[in-house]
């Protein structure tokens, strides 16, 4: 994200040389600059959506073992979109609390 912020600081830079320069070599070279800028601030946040994908599916999972060791029923993917939304916050399945304190602590039994 550093690195994102940064390329974004150094566009923002380029783009004030922009327009203060009359020469057509340094206008192009600035283009090229804020081009390859862009480029890799799109591909950067590509990786970034992908991580973030992935770690919500990975997440999803768990909560879906998590609500089938509690109920023993199979969650639906409506029933886990509304424990991701819940946000960290204890939920009660069929009389049994599950959290996320409850994952951690059940390694250790």
């Amino acid at each position: 994200m550093e690195a994102i912020s940064t390329l974004l600081l150094d566009l923002q830079e380029l783009n004030e040389e922009t327009k203060s320069t009359h020469s057509a070599k340094i206008l192009r070279r600035l283009r090229d600059r804020m081009d390859y800028n862009m480029v890799t601030v799109l591909r950067k946040a590509k990786i970034i959506k992908a991580l973030r994908n992935r770690i919500v599916t990975e997440h999803k999972e768990g909560l879906k073992r998590r609500y089938y060791n509690a109920t023993g029923k199979v969650a639906t993917d409506e029933e886990i979109d509304k424990l991701v939304s819940v946000n960290g916050q204890v939920k009660v399945f069929g009389g049994h609390a599950i959290g996320f304190r409850e994952f951690g602590e059940a390694g250790s039994d």
